[in-house]
């Protein structure tokens, strides 16, 4: 069985606040955020696979939907589908 991810106290806002953005994919520093982990953590993993992203540009993204399925955040009618 899977120990649930902690989260950051302001996980959720930010999760909410790319959300009513529009955005599908989250930049490290909000991932890391979300995630509570420090940045450079989580670009790692990104650029190791660990973590699922797409390189755009110079810039890192991670889905934000990968990132409310790892933090016990699994609703919402935007995932559905």
């Amino acid at each position: 069985m899977r120990t649930p991810t902690v989260r950051a106290p302001s996980a959720e806002a930010a999760l909410r606040q790319l959300e009513q953005q529009g955005r599908l994919m989250a930049d490290i520093p909000d991932a890391a955020l979300i995630l509570g982990a420090d940045e450079r953590t989580v670009l790692r993993a990104t650029k190791d696979g660990s973590i699922p992203g797409t390189l755009v540009g110079a810039t890192w993204r991670v889905p934000v939907r990968w990132l409310r399925e790892q933090v016990g955040l699994n609703g919402g009618d935007r995932d559905a589908a």
